[in-house]
Formats: structure tokens, sequence, C-alpha cells
């Protein structure tokens, strides 16, 4: 599993670095007692 670090919240956007692994439509949590999302974007 691959542990990203928050870096900003917009609301329900959730900002992450360090998610080189993570691909579109991936499914990612946002800690213990997040919902369950889905990645929408990337950047490389």
């Amino acid at each position: 599993m691959n542990q990203g670090k928050i870096i900003n919240i917009f609301g329900s956007l959730v900002a992450a670095s360090r998610m080189q692994e993570a691909n579109i439509q991936d499914v990612s949590w946002s800690g213990d007692l997040a919902p369950i999302g889905e990645i929408e974007k990337t950047r490389r």
C-alpha cells in the first residue's frame, strides 16, 4: 500500500503528494474515519 501526504483540503477534494503509483479511478481513503474516494486527476 502506498501512503501519501495530505497537502491541502478543499471541501470534499483532498490534494496529496507522494502518490507516484496512483492512477485515475483508483480507490483511496484519507484517514481512518474518512470516506473512501476515487482519484480524479493526477499530475506527473
